[in-house]
């Protein structure tokens, strides 16, 4: 149960990060929209590793939540840095 909190806080986190990102920007938004696809895909993998292994829904459900928003939250951490360079190099 505690894992399940921590990974609906992380999801929050994540989710607010991901806006931030689209808010910026067109090219934040195509960003913010490529990592959570891929945070989605790596979700819903570690989920299906973790039922296929026997685990309960509970923790099925936290891994997937874990894996989809620490992925979301790098991504939203590269796509924050590629337009901070974008931005850099266009004033220069």
């Amino acid at each position: 149960m505690i894992l399940l909190l921590f990974a609906a806080g992380l999801v929050s986190i994540a989710c607010l990060m991901v806006f931030g990102i689209g808010s910026r920007s067109p090219e934040g938004k195509a960003l913010g929209i490529l990592s959570v696809a891929l945070g989605i895909a790596l979700g819903v993998t570690a989920g299906s590793v973790t039922a296929s292994l026997g685990a309960d829904e509970g923790t099925v459900v936290a891994v997937g939540l874990l894996g989809c928003s620490l992925v979301m939250i790098a991504g939203s951490v590269a796509a924050r840095r590629l337009l901070r360079k974008a931005d850099l190099q266009r004033h220069l």
